[in-house]
């Protein structure tokens, strides 16, 4: 299960995880790169994307992003250039996982599968056209 291995890469990484489901099905999942911890929140309204959200986290944690501060004080475009990396990080770890599990890949139908939002299609092409070459 894609859960059960995103709980290995933290557990493997240092990386503390809290499964909240008493948050607002609107509050995102977060993370702190200073405490190494991901807040997971399980009462997200799309219960199919948490688990990608969960492995978004988790790349913000393995790149070391300044995430912490950047809702304070980066510019729009460097905020973007951090989300964007956490979301080509996180489709990294969901080909991994396919990887380790013999699970093939068919054009970005997994996307469905592993809850991964329709505005990372073209990210999603540009990921498995590298891990196919």
């Amino acid at each position: 299960m894609f859960i059960d291995f995103l709980c290995r890469k933290c557990k493997e990484n240092n990386i503390r995880v809290i499964f909240e489901n008493g948050l607002n099905p609107d509050t995102p999942s977060s993370a702190s790169i200073t405490n190494r911890c991901i807040v997971v929140n399980t009462n997200w309204h799309s219960k199919d994307e948490v688990p990608f959200q969960f492995a978004h986290e988790i790349s913000h944690i393995l790149d070391g992003d300044d995430c912490d501060l950047s809702f304070y004080h980066a510019t729009a475009t460097r905020h973007s250039k951090i989300e964007y990396a956490a979301n080509t990080g996180a489709i990294k770890l969901v080909l991994e996982y396919m990887s380790l599990n013999d699970i093939s890949i068919v054009g970005t139908t997994f996307m469905d599968t592993f809850g991964i939002p329709n505005v990372l299609v073209n990210a999603v092409e540009e990921e498995v056209g590298k891990y196919e070459s």
